[in-house]
């Protein structure tokens, strides 16, 4: 008598990008009109868009010369199917003073722009910390 088993699924799938996704390939052309008319609904139906210009995520913003992207990695839950996937940035930016910094954030699909957006769980390192960081623990990134 055999009895059946039911094989069980991972819970979480982690996809580690090589380029930057077409989800979080955000970077509008300010000038066209089709911008001009999502900037009008985005602040129609989204609260946040219209209290905080950051809300919406844009892979490039703060990063200038040579700064990259280290890590970019998708996380599908698996158990949950309604729920989009996020996405996981680990990037160097410049702030104020020319400053260098290590921005690693966690991106959520805003239901009500549709548009990846940071959530609060995100970090800002200086960077001569996150390379003693990274010489301590070799923390793995893209090139």
């Amino acid at each position: 008598m055999k009895l059946a088993v039911k094989k069980q699924k991972q819970r979480y799938e982690y996809i580690f990008h090589q380029n930057t996704p077409e989800e979080l390939d955000t970077n509008p052309d300010e000038l066209s009109v089709e911008y001009e008319e999502l900037k009008r609904l985005w602040s129609e139906n989204c609260g946040r868009y219209t209290t905080n210009p950051n809300h919406q995520f844009h892979i490039s913003r703060g990063m200038i010369r040579d700064d990259r992207v280290f890590l970019i990695c998708e996380i599908t839950d698996n158990w949950k199917f309604d729920n989009p996937p996020k996405f996981y940035v680990i990037r160097e930016i410049h702030k104020q003073g020319n400053h260098k910094f290590v921005d690693m954030v966690e991106l959520y699909l805003c239901p009500n722009c549709e548009v990846y957006c940071r959530s609060q769980n995100s970090i800002v390192l200086p960077y001569k910390l996150w390379k003693k960081l990274n010489y301590l623990y070799q923390i793995p990134s893209q090139k």
